[in-house]
């Protein structure tokens, strides 16, 4: 996920270092959320992507490799069991399964988040059963 996410970029988000020019890429915890919501004391980037909620699919710019909706919109549940650095993480990128897995990884921020969620490497643990409208999955279909 943050291998796809981050696009080779090297910046903060994959569309530069400024969370206010992410409206354009992704939906983000902005000013139409706080407006809407009423949420004045909310973090939110300077600028209006036009969803206070979830926005459908494929409403924004893609990243530099054509991936839709790789960041906010909704936290994306994975398979990784949550740990704190990636000192012991897998090589291959395959998933992290040794160790406690009573805590999974969530990535990418969403919505309803502060923006400094929104970025490939920000990760929050949540336990496996927790249900939150901001939180979801994302599905992957390989062409044929």
């Amino acid at each position: 996920m943050q291998y796809a996410a981050r696009a080779g970029t090297t910046t903060a988000y994959y569309w530069g270092d400024n969370i206010d020019d992410g409206c354009a890429y992704e939906n983000i915890a902005d000013q139409s959320m706080k407006n809407i919501r009423g949420l004045a004391d909310e973090p939110a980037a300077n600028c209006d992507d036009g969803f206070a909620h979830t926005a459908p699919v494929g409403s924004f710019k893609p990243n530099p490799w054509g991936f839709y909706d790789i960041l906010g919109n909704v936290a994306v549940w994975t398979e990784d069991c949550y740990i704190g650095n990636y000192r012991n993480a897998p090589k291959d990128g395959s998933a992290v399964t040794a160790g406690d897995c009573a805590m999974r990884a969530a990535y990418g921020g969403s919505w309803r988040q502060p923006p400094r969620y929104v970025r490939a490497a920000a990760r929050a643990a949540r336990e496996p059963n927790n249900r939150i409208f901001w939180l979801g999955v994302r599905l992957v279909r390989i062409p044929p």
